[in-house]
């Protein structure tokens, strides 16, 4: 089996997935991430605790932020210890929004899943979880 032509088959195919935004006020996926790690992993963050743990740069993560906060879905406070550090909360309309977006995700995931039909399905995600544990493994070496 060719392995590099299978790899450079695949990242042809997943360059064109492009995912333009529909609605001025849709959010980028830097948005997303953000939000659904204030929602679902931890509240309360130093904003650049964010950007070490989604690896992303500060830039980026003050751009994210500043347009989260105009739309209403996080708020910033200086931190109490520290007055030059960002503390980033969630607000009640970021955890509908959050909500809203993972059960847009789960069903279009289930739509897929669907699509492929049981057995495909299930090799997918078995597949996906190996990657997953692959890229697991190697960030562990790195480490070392």
């Amino acid at each position: 089996m060719e392995f590099r032509t299978l790899a450079e088959d695949l990242l042809r195919t997943m360059a064109y997935q492009k995912m333009p935004m529909e609605k001025p006020n849709q959010m980028s996926i830097g948005e997303r991430g953000i939000l659904n790690y204030l929602r679902y992993v931890r509240d309360g963050v130093l904003a650049g605790d964010l950007s070490r743990d989604l690896g992303i740069t500060t830039g980026r993560t003050a751009s994210a932020l500043k347009s989260l906060e105009k739309k209403g879905l996080i708020a910033r406070d200086a931190a109490e210890e520290d007055r030059r550090c960002v503390v980033v909360h969630i607000t009640p309309s970021g955890i509908e929004a959050a909500e809203t977006l993972r059960r847009q995700v789960l069903e279009h995931t289930e739509w897929m899943l669907r699509t492929l039909g049981e057995d495909d399905a299930r090799a997918y995600v078995r597949i996906v979880k190996r990657i997953v544990e692959f890229q697991a493994e190697q960030a562990r070496v790195e480490e070392k």
